[in-house]
């Protein structure tokens, strides 16, 4: 995933929300320019959520299967401004 060029990236880094995206975690993670979800995200209507506020790179957990498809792997490789990150 390329995130657009030419102004500061805000990136958000969670995990472990296990079917439960908070009042106060939606409102710390508005205006986000990529959100990253460390694992155990367990609730695919939580992952399209978190779709509508920015783009997802999220990878699974130990209790994440396959209720993502292919959108949600063991690994993630998002490149910000040339800078590339592993998640796993």
């Amino acid at each position: 995933m390329q995130i657009q060029e030419g102004h500061a990236k805000r990136i958000d880094i969670v995990s472990d929300t296990h079917g439960h995206l908070s009042a106060e975690l939606l409102e710390q993670i508005a205006g986000a320019d990529l959100i990253v979800h460390a694992g155990d995200l367990t609730s695919e209507m939580d992952y399209e959520h978190l779709c509508c506020i920015a783009p997802v790179r999220a990878v699974l957990g130990n209790n994440d299967f396959d209720e993502y498809g292919s959108r949600v792997g063991r690994f993630a490789h998002p490149v910000i401004d040339g800078v590339r990150f592993l998640v796993a």
